[in-house]
């Protein structure tokens, strides 16, 4: 039932870009012995897709403009 609900909150935080929560739980899940096969590859697939999007995130947030220059912020639009 654990592994169950870990499954289901990995899944939850992958589909809403909860880059960050998704990686706690995936380690979470593969530390335990329950998971089975396709909950072990969905939470590796996890930890490998995160940190090139956390920094591709990052990085044009903090910028604060889009791949073209163009500002992104409502404020920059008027």
């Amino acid at each position: 039932l654990i592994a169950e609900a870990q499954r289901g909150a990995i899944r939850c935080h992958y589909y809403l870009k909860d880059w960050e929560n998704g990686k706690k739980m995936a380690l979470e899940l593969l530390s335990g012995s329950s998971a089975n096969a396709d909950d072990k590859s969905f939470a590796e697939m996890v930890l490998l897709i995160v940190p090139p999007l956390v920094a591709t995130y990052t990085s044009a947030t903090a910028i604060g403009t889009s791949h073209t220059g163009e500002p992104t912020t409502p404020e920059a639009l008027d």
